[in-house]
Order: C-alpha cells, then structure tokens, then sequence
C-alpha cells in the first residue's frame, strides 16, 4: 500500500462528535473580524503562524472530533473545507503584508 493508505480492513465510518467542552470549559470560536485583525497584526512569519495554530486552525478540529481529533482527520472532507479556509486566511496575510514567498532567514530565526 502506498504511504497514508489503510488496507480494506482498516477502513471504517466516518464519524462526528461535535465536542462542545474540553477541560470542562466550553470552546468558544473567534469571529471572522476577530481572527483577521489578530492574523493581520502581524507582518512577521514567525509572529503569524501561531495566530493561526489554535483558534481557527486547532478548535475545529477538536470540535468536530472523532476522525478530525487524530492524525486520520483527513479522512474526513470537512478536513479539506477548514484547511481551504486555513490557506485562505495565509493568503490574504501573504497578500496584505507583501509576501509572495519566504525568502528572509531571518523570518524563521527571529524570536517573537
């Protein structure tokens, strides 16, 4: 089997647990405006990613749950939605701060 590919009797349902709490506190998404303003803050690389890491890339994830809470969470094609939205939210950063590609080692160096 090709890497990433599960023989036939690996394969399973898909499933969804829609998590509403973690830890006992309830998972509260940002809005769009939100999620913009703290993504767009940042004209560094390095400051920007983590911006994108928890809340809006992570907290679907584990809200979705089941399939989409693991490493098989591209099994799911809610995966490949939220991951579109996730590269859109990098491109228009890309696009407001004037990146085309990352050339500046100092992007990957630099201490926030």
């Amino acid at each position: 089997d090709p890497v990433g590919f599960r023989s036939r009797s690996d394969w399973y349902c898909l499933k969804r647990s829609f998590v509403q709490f973690q830890r006992g506190n309830p998972l509260v998404f940002s809005t769009e405006s939100n999620v913009l303003d703290r993504i767009l803050a940042s004209n560094r690389y390095n400051a920007v990613g983590p911006s994108l890491e928890g809340n809006p890339h992570a907290l679907p994830h584990i809200f979705i749950g089941s399939q989409m809470a693991t490493h098989y969470s591209p099994d799911d094609p809610l995966f490949w939605v939220h991951h579109s939205n996730v590269d859109r939210l990098w491109a228009l950063w890309q696009v407001n701060n004037g990146h085309d590609q990352i050339n500046d080692e100092d992007d990957f160096n630099e201490q926030t």
